[in-house]
């Protein structure tokens, strides 16, 4: 019984507080989404909210009288009065806020009178909390009296026994939910996570429900009931599923015992490759899709010829693309190749080889089967999706190396050799010829197989088959990615010109990878997360950096007349868009829905900004050549007549941060995310820096299929925009830096804490580093300048369509079409016209020449170790 009190007095508190301050940030918010409406009232006009007239001083007083004397809203109703001019507005908002806690003290006992209706004095305790501007000391007095009635009742009383039904409800939920837990490790295969998913939702909303019966006894337990009984269901409905997966992988199994060889002497990439190159027997597994590529005898031959142009070119001066001439001849070479900024036994050569430019008609394309019409197909054998051949067909595409798009499926079997294919499919007799038909729209695929006595026709699509369509990329990135702005006030300072002040804002695409572990997460109300972007997005120089304003043009420091703000708080958002009921995916992205998720202010700038860095890589370049002077980035010059040198501050335009989330806001932009929020299916949901079983990466293919989402702010909107490529070229790295005042994006920087050693070793050039010994405002917010040279191997896509995504979408997730996260967005490209324009994407893994005990390439495997050697404990990538 003792307990019960204890319990009760806390729960009176809660409501006392909760109130006081929840209410008012709802209050808060609710004025914001006001505001936000009159924006839209406009197009769709609505009902007005009358304006609330100023309430007359005797009523408030009246209200003031119905709080006790410790109540803080009594305090700040009284200060409002006694300001010698009222604010009739702040005082409205409080009345809301009084009426609603009173409302909300007096529901309070109204539930617990419920629980005594058999008792004698049940009415007479109903009538007085019947009465109108009951005071809060009353209510208070009523619920005591209550809850001793509660707690006088002997055994034999019918609300006793509901208890003992009650734990015995409570012991067979806490039964369920372990064994619910224990399904999670039952299989890792990818056709149950949609089915984990749904339990983990379903678990923690068991949970929430329970713990609301833990405080609040008797008031949940139908609630309970029903939750239990559709829990026991998604239970019984997971172990038939995972049953029949069971069975399908089995009829799925790849089949291992294929000794084929790729032909040498082949002249063709179609079917061509053996059951050698394309399955390493070793792991069980298919190799890569850029091994499978660059491992065909064709494609080295293709790379031999490049090199041997690239030194024969000019009569046998070779060919020297440093005096910015287009060389066509180089440029098909590159569209079989795909790849370009190693090639060259020197500095030198190397730089003459680079290509400096922007081509869409240089890019490698994929490869496909042939179509076939109709008429081809008459008189065919129809597979059903559960014929042998379809099972083995399907075994593939889970495990595809080119990902899960019909498209995929159709690039994968053009590389492989039909006596390969035929053994890989069970089919016993030769194949001919294979056709197909696709749409990676819809998830379809038909193939045409032709043998010398039948003809087969198999259609797969998204209910009989793993394939995934384009709409499953796009909706993976939108569940995890964000508009992340800011803004603030700076000083320009141009010659001859007087200084002034101006506000700037700034926003991006972010995504969240990560979250951290802390000791006290399950108490509080904000969490921290990994989130990724591009330095550029979150820089902060511009606006905390006197020395770049001050000495860049005018040669002289005014530290006094020096002004950097960032303003209180970060905002967050992402647009909404039309799903599909059935299927709970989005239905068009060509079209903007109607409504978008609220601007979201989010959590304060002042205490992360100048901590937030986690991680971006840093390493040393080698062999780079400067468009125009050596001085002011060069650490190294070793060719001072071509202006080549090395560079220690180089890096790429990628940084992961610490960024914090309230529960509201992770429920509002992450959605997905919140329903597994400390479950064990929240480690699945996030990216981290790709899905590969180990902590490394491979090398990303150029003819890959990528996907790209963003979300500009664009004129007081969120927008979305998205890309899809199937193509393109990789640079290693960029060898010529255009480092004169209009090349800076080449640079990249951010405003970090101050810290002497990094200070001296990172701004070295031109004693650079006394420009942040001391600090320009607030010693507190000492920071300083942390710059990098663009230098990580990058991919220029082949948007579809000619849609390239522009100025609000940098700092966009890249991932392919097997879910996983191989790069970010950070320019936008365009030369010798509009119908030549796409994006280029920075990659995580780099094809440059690194030193490995700085930087090993590999920005996941560099990333983990980062976390485990700052001890950050997270979620995904570092829980050990």
């Amino acid at each position: 019984m003792k307990t019960r009190k204890k319990i009760f007095l806390t729960i009176n508190y809660s409501i006392w507080m909760t109130t006081f301050f929840g209410l008012i940030s709802c209050a808060k918010t609710e004025i914001t989404k006001n505001d936000d409406n009159k924006q839209t009232k406009i197009k769709n006009p609505k009902t007005i909210k009358e304006e609330k007239k100023n309430p007359d001083l005797s009523f408030v007083k009246n209200k003031l009288n119905l709080l006790s004397e410790t109540n803080p809203l009594k305090r700040e109703l009284q200060k409002q009065l006694n300001n010698s001019e009222i604010n009739y507005e702040k005082i409205n908002s409080i009345i809301d806020t009084v009426n609603n806690f009173l409302t909300s003290l007096k529901n309070d006992a109204i539930k617990k009178l419920n629980l005594i209706k058999f008792d004698a004095d049940y009415d007479k305790l109903n009538k007085k909390l019947s009465q109108e501007n009951l005071s809060e000391d009353n209510i208070n007095k009523l619920i005591f009296n209550i809850k001793n009635k509660i707690d006088s009742k002997d055994n034999d009383n019918p609300k006793n026994k509901e208890t003992i039904n009650r734990e015995k409800l409570l012991n067979e939920i806490n039964d369920t939910i372990e064994n619910a837990n224990s399904l999670f490790s039952y299989t890792d295969n990818k056709e149950l996570v949609s089915t984990k998913f749904l339990l983990a939702k379903k678990i923690k909303n068991v949970s929430e429900v329970m713990q609301k019966e833990l405080d609040y006894p008797h008031y949940h337990i139908s609630d309970l009931s029903i939750e239990l009984v559709q829990l026991k269901t998604i239970i019984a409905e997971f172990k038939e599923r995972a049953r029949l997966v069971e069975e399908q992988v089995i009829k799925e199994q790849i089949i291992t015992n294929i000794n084929t060889k790729t032909r040498s002497d082949a002249t063709n990439l179609k079917h061509s490759l053996g059951f050698d190159l394309i399955f390493d027997k070793s792991s069980n597994e298919f190799f890569d899709a850029n091994s499978i590529i660059t491992k065909n005898p064709i494609y080295i031959k293709k790379v031999r010829h490049f090199i041997n142009y690239l030194k024969s070119a000019n009569n046998g001066d070779g060919v020297d693309l440093s005096s910015y001439k287009i060389d066509n001849e180089y440029l098909r070479l590159l569209k079989e190749i795909g790849v370009y900024g190693e090639y060259g036994d020197t500095p030198l050569e190397k730089i003459k080889y680079f290509y400096n430019g922007y081509d869409k008609s240089a890019m490698m394309k994929p490869l496909f089967l042939d179509n076939f019409i109709d008429n081809e197909t008459q008189n065919s054998i129809i597979l059903n999706s559960d014929h042998i051949i379809s099972s083995k067909i399907k075994g593939i595409i889970n495990k595809n190396p080119f990902g899960l798009l019909p498209s995929n499926l159709s690039q994968f079997f053009y590389y492989i050799d039909l006596n390969t294919l035929s053994q890989m499919i069970s089919l016993n007799e030769p194949i001919l010829e294979i056709k197909a038909n696709y749409n990676d729209e819809s998830g379809l695929i038909k193939l045409f197989i032709k043998t010398n006595s039948n003809k087969y026709l198999l259609k797969l699509n998204q209910n009989n088959s793993p394939l995934k369509r384009n709409a499953d990329f796009y909706q993976y990135i939108y569940d995890r990615s964000f508009s992340l702005g800011y803004s603030g006030v700076k000083t320009i300072e141009n010659f001859g010109v007087k200084s002034y002040n101006i506000s700037t804002s700034v926003s991006g695409t972010a995504w969240i990878l990560d979250r951290l572990i802390t000791d006290h997460d399950a108490n509080k109300d904000e969490y921290e997360f990994l989130v990724a972007t591009n330095m550029h997005v979150v820089s902060l120089t511009h606006i905390f950096d006197r020395s770049l304003v001050f000495n860049q043009y005018t040669g002289y420091k005014n530290k006094e007349r020096f002004i950097g703000r960032l303003n209180k708080n970060f905002i967050f958002g992402k647009k909404s868009y039309e799903f599909d009921e059935n299927n709970n995916l989005i239905l068009d992205y060509s079209k903007y829905f109607l409504k978008e998720v609220d601007k979201i202010q989010g959590t304060l700038t002042s205490n992360q900004y100048l901590d937030w860095l986690v991680y971006t890589p840093k390493f040393k370049s080698n062999d780079v050549k400067a468009f125009r002077s050596v001085k002011n980035f060069m650490n190294e010059i070793t060719d001072e007549e071509n202006r080549i040198g090395n560079v220690n501050n180089s890096g790429t335009d990628f940084v992961v941060i610490k960024l914090k989330f309230t529960k509201s806001q992770v429920q509002k932009l992450f959605p997905t995310l919140y329903d597994v929020l400390g479950t064990p299916m929240e480690k699945e949901w996030y990216v981290g820096l790709g899905n590969e079983k180990s902590d490394n990466k491979v090398y990303e293919s150029p003819i890959s299929t990528h996907f790209v989402l963003g979300f500009p702010y664009e004129n007081g909107r969120f927008v979305m925009n998205k890309t899809k490529s199937q193509g393109g070229y990789i640079e290693t790295k960029n060898r010529i830096v255009d480092n004169d005042k209009n090349g800076r994006n080449n640079f990249n920087s951010l405003w970090i804490r101050y810290n002497d050693k990094e200070n001296k070793k990172n701004n070295i050039l031109n004693n650079w580093w006394t420009e942040y010994e001391n600090p320009f405002g607030n010693p507190d917010k000492h920071g300083m300048k942390l710059e990098l040279l663009n230098q990580m191997s990058t991919i220029y896509l082949d948007n579809q369509d000619n849609n390239a995504l522009g100025s609000g979408s940098s700092g966009s997730m890249m991932i392919d079409s097997k879910f996983n996260v191989v790069g970010i967005n950070f320019k936008h490209v365009e030369q010798n016209g509009s119908d030549n324009k796409g994006n280029q994407a920075v990659l995580f893994k780099g094809y440059s020449e690194y030193n490995s005990e700085e930087f090993s390439g590999d920005m996941k495997e560099d990333l983990i170790k980062t976390l485990k050697n700052k001890k950050i404990k997270t979620v995904k990538l570092n829980s050990n």
